[in-house]
């Protein structure tokens, strides 16, 4: 079973780089797709580009670990993950960089790829060592009848 839940991981994290190609891709013929944008729209998305396109990759990593945890019933863990991320981490921070430093468009952005990097070791961690603690006792308990 190990075997499975980290090449369903993996498959993950290459879907997760193919997502952020097509970023890349998309960040390049912009200007072809969508012609009639004005050029700060242009400009203000080559700014965040970088981080939409690694915002795709580590989004995905941690997804994939997120839904593998709640799948071996880690829920409440995965949750008090997301929670002190988003709600201690993130959003404060995000509001001192506007409010008190008047923060580019792209700090601004740039707290969304911090978060997914913050959660990639706990979610990683926790992930490996509820892996490593499946057995068939452990399973059965996650069966549903």
């Amino acid at each position: 079973m190990p075997k499975n839940i980290n090449l369903s991981i993996n498959i993950a994290i290459v879907m997760s780089i193919v997502c952020a190609f097509g970023f890349v891709l998309l960040s390049v013929f912009i200007d072809d797709i969508y012609t009639q944008l004005d050029e700060s729209t242009y400009q203000a998305l080559s700014v965040i580009a970088p981080l939409y396109i690694l915002l795709a990759y580590v989004r995905g990593y941690n997804t994939v670990h997120g839904n593998v945890l709640r799948a071996l019933g880690k829920t409440s863990a995965v949750f008090k993950i997301n929670f002190m991320g988003q709600w201690l981490i993130s959003l404060p921070l995000l509001a001192v960089m506007v409010l008190y430093f008047d923060a580019s468009l792209f700090w601004a952005f740039a707290v969304q790829p911090f978060e997914e990097i913050i959660k990639m070791l706990p979610f990683r961690m926790l992930a490996r060592k509820s892996v490593q603690e499946l057995n068939e006792e452990n399973m059965s308990k996650l069966m549903y009848e």
